[in-house]
């Protein structure tokens, strides 16, 4: 199994693409902003186009296999255009929703076919359940949120990884502002790490008390994305 598809995609396949502002339009938002050089093929069967490319209403529909597929479906509507995408030659995949594994004996067996597949097509998977990933070095990206500032994304300031760059949609100017503003100041030398755990998916999270934070309200903060950027 080759990883290069997962992490140095030449072509993107986004399942569940959308004009509207859902995970499916964030993704090739944040691709167009990057410069991903590659191709982009939107698959929804709803849209003549997305963010003016043309949309295949399928994963059989698409001019070539796609180096990784990207599923911005719900758990229940994953596992056809899953089997879709893989008859079509996918190499890589990416699952953001959870329900599988995690949510009992149901769940488990959708994912262990899922795995099945992936074993007997030699398929990449990262998820479910899971965040994406994001190469800066070879402007590409299938991570979930949107990039807003892609610039910042070629080196670490601070010492702290440039993952600070990403901004939810949802999230309002004045917050921003004001977490970036947070995040400078956890920079500082007099701000000591407050805890540290691991979440959930493994990631190491560490909890800092910026200068900033008045309202006693600690900033959480990934060390392993920051890293991996």
């Amino acid at each position: 199994m080759r990883l290069d598809p997962l992490f140095r995609p030449e072509s993107i396949a986004v399942i569940g693409a959308s004009n509207k502002p859902t995970p499916g339009r964030r993704i090739i938002a944040s691709l167009e902003r990057i410069g991903f050089a590659g191709r982009i093929f939107p698959v929804n069967p709803n849209y003549p186009s997305v963010l003016n490319r043309p949309c295949y209403a399928s994963p059989a529909e698409l001019p070539e296999a796609p180096d990784i597929a990207v599923f911005c479906l719900g758990h229940e509507r994953v596992f056809s255009a899953f089997e879709a995408a893989a008859k079509r030659g996918m190499k890589a995949a990416v699952i953001y929703d959870g329900g599988f594994a995690e949510q009992g004996v149901e769940g488990r067996a959708l994912q262990a076919r899922i795995a099945a597949i992936c074993v007997e097509a030699g398929i990449a998977l990262c998820g479910p359940n899971c965040m994406g990933i994001l190469n800066p070095h070879h402007k590409s990206t299938t991570y979930l949120q949107e990039l807003r500032e892609p610039a910042g994304l070629a080196g670490n300031d601070r010492g702290h990884g440039s993952c600070a760059r990403v901004r939810p949609p949802e999230r309002s100017a004045a917050r921003w502002a004001a977490s970036q503003a947070c995040r400078a100041a956890a920079g500082s030398a007099a701000n000591r790490p407050a805890a540290a755990r691991t979440g959930g998916l493994g990631v190491r999270l560490k909890i800092v008390r910026p200068a900033c934070a008045d309202s006693g309200t600690p900033a959480l903060a990934s060390r392993a994305a920051w890293t991996a950027c």
